[in-house]
């Protein structure tokens, strides 16, 4: 029995380690998680604020869990950073978002890589393993910003209906609007429908501001003729019609005038004044 007291030791410890390789045999030190993955934007002006959004789709049979996400862009004289949050576990054929926001400097225009790293696990895996995606983002330069106003009627009496619209090329979007029209008017529509009531030249004008800062204008000029109808309007000096009333009014005087002095010399002078004759008294009877 004493030389089997090691036999037996040593038999007891290799069913041990074999029981204890099995316990660790039903664990993957590193089992794949597979994804496929979108992102969106792909294009950028510089100074954009870009909203990263990066999904993944779990293509794998397991839910996995992503322990981190980050972003990594290299400007060539200038690094961008960010850790990504969004979605923590996907289960299978499902998709889910991590995002993160940064500012694209002042770079030359060109296409630069947004290096997305995510670290994850899937269940029942030991360790977690760590893939990257190459996303490019394509930076432009913002174009100049131009504007042309255009007028279905630059010319016309009072009152006077014109529609004033606008071209605008380049710039970023959404753009600002603030016309003024000449007669006190003012709007902010990209697109104005007005009456000139009076006549005059007017000079309507559009400023344009985008989303850059940058500053457009332009004007087109508005010629109304007054209406001779409309004695109020004297935009174009004194009314005619006015003119012509007046006239009309001190010839009608002149003409009163005139007859009534002709009546007086048609009609015969009158008579001097003669007292009444009173007659004679007679004496009284004695």
């Amino acid at each position: 029995m004493e030389n089997l007291r090691p036999k037996i030791l040593v038999a007891i410890a290799i069913a041990m380690l074999c029981i204890g390789g099995m316990g660790l045999c039903t664990t993957n030190a590193r089992a794949d998680w597979y994804a496929s993955a979108t992102y969106s934007p792909g294009s950028a002006y510089i100074g954009d604020t870009v909203n990263l959004q990066f999904n993944l789709k779990n293509t794998g049979g397991s839910t996995f869990q992503i322990e981190r996400a980050s972003m990594n862009v290299e400007w060539g004289s200038a690094t961008t950073t960010r850790t990504m949050t969004g979605a923590v576990a996907i289960a299978p054929g499902s998709t889910g978002m991590v995002s993160c926001s940064f500012t694209v400097p002042q770079v030359s225009p060109g296409t630069y890589t947004m290096l997305v790293t995510i670290k994850a696990k899937a269940v029942g895996d030991l360790f977690a393993s760590t893939d990257s995606y190459r996303c490019n983002l394509a930076v432009k330069e913002v174009p100049p910003l131009s504007v042309s106003v255009q007028a279905s009627k630059t010319s016309g009496q009072a009152p006077l209906s014109t529609t004033l619209s606008c071209s605008v090329n380049g710039g970023v979007g959404p753009y600002e609007y603030q016309w003024t029209l000449g007669d006190g008017t003012t709007s902010t529509q990209s697109t104005v429908s007005h009456k000139y009531s009076k006549g005059g030249m007017f000079t309507a004008v559009l400023v344009v501001h985008d989303s850059r800062g940058q500053i457009s204008s332009d004007s087109v000029i508005i010629n109304v003729q007054a209406n001779p109808m409309d004695l109020s309007d004297t935009s174009g000096g004194i009314n005619p019609l006015l003119l012509l009333g007046v006239a009309g009014l001190i010839a009608g005087v002149i003409i009163v005038v005139a007859i009534t002095m002709l009546k007086k010399k048609a009609s015969p002078p009158m008579p001097p004044y003669q007292p009444p004759l009173q007659p004679p008294v007679q004496p009284p009877v004695h």
